[in-house]
């Protein structure tokens, strides 16, 4: 999808609850969470202090390499 998208100067939309397949072909991200939107590029929104705030619970984001995994974090 991402390959057509550059080739085509396509916008391409995704829907989906779990974006961890989905954060390396993204370039901006609205995320919708208890009631708030933060729209920004992946590393303005897909953070601990960003989503941890939108969910109201904690949140980690780790790397591996490339990618990016969201997973809920330990509790206080």
């Amino acid at each position: 999808v991402q390959k057509l998208q550059r080739q085509y100067k396509l916008a391409v939309l995704f829907s989906a609850h779990d974006l961890n397949p989905l954060l390396g072909a993204m370039d901006r991200v609205l995320y919708l969470g208890g009631g708030q939107a933060v729209i920004g590029n992946v590393g303005e929104v897909i953070n601990g202090p960003v989503l941890t705030r939108l969910y109201g619970s904690p949140i980690e984001v780790m790397h591996a390499g490339a990618r990016i995994f969201v997973v809920p974090g330990a509790q206080p």
